[in-house]
């Protein structure tokens, strides 16, 4: 099963399959990690949906739900 990364709900674990679209900010989140193969787990949502915190790499950082809407993966059961 594949979903977005904006789908993936609070304190799941996910496997980025592909990262889509273009623009400044997709190319710096891939500068930080979030590529094909990595884990990324979504800690926290704000309320109203925008942004979003994950832990990628160690590391915890926001993204816009735009963004997280170009970032396929599927659940890791890890």
């Amino acid at each position: 099963m594949k979903l977005t990364l904006d789908k993936l709900p609070v304190g799941t674990i996910g496997r980025v399959m592909n990262v889509n679209g273009g623009g400044d900010s997709i190319t710096r989140l891939m500068e930080m990690g979030l590529v094909a193969g990595s884990l990324v787990k979504v800690e926290r949502v704000s309320p109203l949906g925008c942004p979003m915190a994950i832990r990628l790499k160690g590391t915890s950082i926001a993204i816009r739900r735009l963004d997280a809407q170009e970032v396929l993966l599927e659940p890791s059961p890890a």
